[in-house]
């Protein structure tokens, strides 16, 4: 694996290395900085949000199961059943959203 040399310029091989018009290096490179930046604080959050809707529908999911034993049968019968296929449904919809 060849190491990478930070002082060799490779513009014709890096699509990141180009500079727009009116844009001095340092400036290019505060701008790259302020937008990785922001890049990762974005996906930071994607994942905290993925991980506290995840916890909120499984604690859905867990008193709802904890609920059927309280419920008559007749009430358990259908709006349970819709009620946990709509979680589950979330739930595998969600693992597809955002976060690494």
């Amino acid at each position: 694996m060849s190491s990478l040399n930070l002082n060799h310029d490779s513009s014709e091989h890096d699509s990141n290395s180009y500079i727009p018009p009116g844009l001095t290096q340092a400036e290019h490179q505060l701008l790259k900085y302020y937008l990785d930046t922001l890049e990762r604080c974005y996906n930071s959050r994607v994942r905290k949000f993925k991980s506290e809707a995840h916890l909120l529908a499984h604690n859905a999911k867990n008193q709802l199961s904890s609920d059927k034993a309280h419920l008559s049968e007749a009430v358990h019968g259908k709006f349970s059943q819709e009620l946990e296929q709509q979680i589950n449904k979330y739930l595998s919809d969600f693992d597809g959203i955002g976060g690494k």
